[in-house]
């Protein structure tokens, strides 16, 4: 055997793995939602897989799991995760948060509560080794998460080790982070969480990282204000070489009756949300939340989900708000669909073209209040026009004329029909 070739073989296989890429994944399967539950699994599963759900997200909850120090028991999220592996959906597990066992029950600060939270993820990763799983280090540390207060370097230093124990591990498995609390409108709290990401993707321990996961909540904005943060956050990752893509592990609306929106605003934000998320091109984004958690009208807290408190029905068309009908509408009107170009994104007019194979659609709406007309460039076919929740026309295009539209807060797809 020639002896570079030998050589060669021998870099090969002694080389580190690492994680698999996070790849665009085609609507729906982009689309991801927030979860509380563990158990009720069956009925849970079956209404995810009707809204075309492809991620979930769920903490992972270290105080429960370790009760006793170096003993870790994942018996209460084993049928959740091969459940929602089996049924197709894959799993985003936020390592958190604090344990009484270490550090006075704070957030990790010191080596030993440091090298303990790292234990407890190498356990998890290796028990979930052979499972469709990503990983995601704390949630929001620099809000009130990470307790007493947010410390950046405590979290930078807990990353660290977290993210070299995850990769030895199990390195195949994604990770995402810092779990970022923010941009938000609110303009001090935006600043800080920008201080805040600046340092950590300062540190080399991001550029291990396949995914900057923040949390830009545009409350009381529409979610159309992420398009304003786009450019500073890309030159984020610019300034810092960090060639993973951002990922909103978490964004959206509650509908509660103080300082709420509608149902049917949120509706629309929603569906909104996924196509913005769509166009940027990240292998997939979080929607928070799965069900109201409690039945307070009021409480903005308990009301950001897709199906009512305490309901789940799925023969019920009470147990969903119009925010899941939408999405669900969504996904499958695009269903197989990937992004391809902005046509676009002026004076409150929003449109986006997909492609599947060879098949175009689009999906248009306007951020503003009252309706707007807009003129779509088509070829000559039969087109469906769809406002997701409403009606659903065909239109013959014998010309080079544009469909003329007249486009709503809901987004309206309109897809070339085959025959």
């Amino acid at each position: 055997m020639n002896k570079t070739f030998f050589l060669l073989l021998i870099l090969l296989f002694a080389a580190p793995l690492h994680a698999a890429p996070l790849k665009e994944a085609p609507i729906p399967g982009n689309f991801g939602v927030n979860v509380h539950f563990l158990g009720n699994l069956d009925d849970h599963i079956q209404l995810l897989k009707e809204a075309g759900f492809g991620w979930v997200r769920k903490d992972f909850d270290w105080a429960t799991i370790e009760k006793n120090e170096g003993e870790y028991n994942f018996e209460k999220y084993d049928a959740f995760v091969n459940a929602l592996n089996n049924a197709g959906i894959k799993v985003l597990l936020i390592l958190n948060y604090r344990n009484p066992l270490y550090d006075s029950n704070l957030s990790p600060y010191t080596n030993i509560g440091r090298r303990a939270f790292a234990r407890f993820a190498e356990a998890a990763a290796r028990h979930y080794a052979n499972n469709d799983v990503a990983w995601e280090i704390y949630n929001e540390p620099n809000w009130g998460f990470w307790k007493p207060v947010p410390n950046v370097e405590h979290y930078i230093e807990l990353a660290r080790v977290v993210t070299q124990t995850l990769k030895r591990a199990a390195p195949r498995q994604p990770i995402l982070a810092p779990a970022l609390a923010g941009p938000t409108s609110d303009q001090s709290k935006k600043e800080a969480s920008y201080t805040y990401l600046n340092a950590v993707l300062n540190d080399p321990v991001a550029k291990q990282w396949n995914a900057i996961s923040i949390h830009p909540y545009c409350t009381p904005k529409k979610p159309e204000c992420i398009f304003n943060e786009a450019p500073r956050l890309n030159s984020l990752l610019s300034w810092h070489g960090i060639k993973a893509p951002y990922i909103f592990s978490e964004w959206g609306y509650h509908t509660a009756n103080r300082k709420g929106v509608s149902e049917d605003v949120q509706a629309a934000y929603a569906a909104r949300a996924f196509l913005i998320t769509s166009s940027m091109r990240m292998p997939f984004s979080i929607w928070y939340d799965w069900q109201d958690t409690a039945d307070d009208p009021g409480d903005g807290e308990h009301n950001y989900g897709l199906l009512y408190y305490n309901m789940l029905d799925s023969n019920s068309d009470g147990t969903r708000k119009p925010a899941f009908n939408a999405i669900r509408d969504l996904g499958r009107e695009l269903n197989g669909y990937r992004f391809d170009k902005i046509i676009s994104h002026t004076n409150g007019i929003y449109c986006l073209r997909f492609k599947k194979g060879r098949s175009l659609a689009y999906a248009l709406w306007t951020s503003e209040p009252e309706t707007k007309p807009y003129q779509l460039p088509v070829s000559a076919g039969r087109w469906q026009a769809t406002t997701l929740l409403a009606d659903s026309a065909v239109i013959d295009v014998n010309n080079t004329q544009p469909l003329s539209l007249q486009l709503q807060a809901m987004p309206l797809i309109v897809r070339r029909v085959t025959e």
